[in-house]
């Protein structure tokens, strides 16, 4: 692919619903085995496909990257994963619409996970 030598690799998951999930990925051992290429299927209980998605890049450049890429904005603000998502609905229009409990509930829990790394890493 691109003009490098790739391997596949595949894996499947089964939901609890019995819905299956595809994903074989192509990967090049020549550039540190790399992602070229990923892909994902959906099949139902039945293994009629019902959803796919591919994504490839369309070049590939070998060399040193722009240390451009690794500078961290001047207005980067790190977010716990409750105020991403705050953040992400304000952006999107929806800041008056009422979220989940479910979702309330799985947030508070990446919250704290969240604190308990940046407490572990010495970070406040």
């Amino acid at each position: 692919m691109l003009g490098f030598r790739t391997v596949m690799i595949k894996t499947e998951l089964r939901s609890e619903a019995g819905e299956s999930y595809r994903s074989p990925e192509l990967r090049a051992p020549d550039l540190g085995c790399v992602v070229l290429k990923v892909m994902e299927e959906r099949l139902d209980d039945t293994g009629t496909l019902t959803g796919k998605f591919e994504i490839q890049p369309v070049t590939v450049t070998v060399g040193t990257p722009d240390p451009k890429l690794f500078e961290i904005p001047e207005d980067y603000a790190e977010l716990s994963p409750s105020e991403a998502a705050e953040a992400h609905r304000t952006n999107a229009g929806g800041s008056g619409r009422t979220v989940p409990e479910k979702m309330l509930q799985r947030l508070a829990k990446e919250d704290r996970e969240y604190f308990s790394n940046r407490q572990a890493a010495g970070r406040k």
